[in-house]
């Protein structure tokens, strides 16, 4: 993907902190959470949504392509690296989501597997990144 400083198109927030969800945000500010964020799909749909101006979290689970989004998008950009078929890191994200509103959510996430495989609670996996 080419490298465009998106930044100066969102509205800018304070940064958040998730230990600490007190968000000092402008009414402006529209929050939008985007699963599978790191590649294709996800990656042109958090584009697309910080060229509007939402705060974007963006959820993925390679932390190098989460750091390089970051450095791309900067302010505009809050990363969680979290993978869905592991629903401990569902449960965690859920509980250290960094603000107090949601405004979209695209759960882009997923995956194609050719036969039947378990997570790690013993869960089916082609189903389990509904779980969120």
């Amino acid at each position: 993907f080419p490298s465009h400083d998106r930044s100066s198109n969102c509205k800018r927030v304070k940064k958040s902190n998730f230990e600490n969800k007190s968000e000092q945000m402008t009414e402006s500010n529209q929050i939008a959470l985007v699963t599978g964020a790191t590649a294709g799909i996800g990656r042109e749909i958090t584009a697309g949504l910080i060229d509007k101006g939402f705060l974007v979290v963006a959820v993925g689970r390679r932390a190098e392509a989460l750091e390089e989004m970051k450095n791309e998008f900067r302010d505009c950009l809050h990363t969680v690296q979290a993978d869905f078929s592991d629903l401990n890191q569902v449960k965690r994200l859920a509980l250290e989501f960094p603000f107090e509103k949601l405004d979209v959510l695209v759960h882009n996430a997923g995956g194609a597997n050719g036969s039947r495989q378990l997570g790690a609670q013993g869960h089916e996996l082609k189903s389990g990144f509904c779980w969120m």
